[in-house]
């Protein structure tokens, strides 16, 4: 039998202390020595995520985003994936109408993840989505056809923008929320 270990590391940004809180879990297992080879370059060995939120100008919302990731063994080489983005907004009021007159008037997330891929060619993949103007919460899957891309040389990105349209009256302004991983 082998010993395989696997350490999760979460990263979450506290309002109140203005400092990252950092939670790391290490789970071990064991696994069969002849399987342990062909698991090595599937074996997801670490992962994590990471949580940013954002005031508008007006502080009429507060936008927050989290990105999740996982890093894996591909063709013998460490790689980074893209696993999850959930996020929202929260605010007074209800659906799309939050306090003093303010309302949503859109509601947009782009997502994606960029760098180099195991098979050493550049590979960046991205996706853009829109939710209701309602829509206080959300998560979205990442596509099951994205490739892990290289974070051996430091050049790997993961995350996501997030962009709230407000309007109050005919005044018009965003909040704008990015929370992107240099891996």
């Amino acid at each position: 039998w082998e010993e395989c270990t696997r350490t999760t590391k979460t990263t979450k940004f506290n309002t109140r202390t203005q400092a990252n809180d950092i939670e790391i879990v290490t789970e071990t297992t064991f696994i069969d020595k002849e399987d342990s080879l062909n698991l090595y370059n599937s074996l997801t060995k670490a992962g994590g995520s990471n949580y940013k939120e954002k005031n508008d100008s007006s502080y009429a919302i507060r936008a927050n985003v989290t990105v999740k990731y996982t890093e894996l063994m591909s063709n013998g080489k460490n790689c980074v994936k893209l696993t999850g983005i959930s996020g929202g907004i929260v605010a007074g009021g209800s659906g799309s109408n939050v306090t003093c007159g303010v309302n949503i008037v859109s509601n947009d997330l782009t997502f994606g993840q960029s760098g180099i891929g195991a098979d050493g060619k550049g590979n960046s993949q991205n996706h853009s989505t829109s939710f209701s103007n309602s829509t206080r919460g959300w998560s979205v899957s990442i596509p099951s056809a994205w490739v892990p891309v290289l974070c051996e040389s430091r050049t790997a990105t993961v995350g996501a923008t997030y962009t709230v349209g407000l309007k109050r009256g005919t005044g018009t302004w965003k909040c704008l929320l990015t929370n992107n991983l240099s891996l």
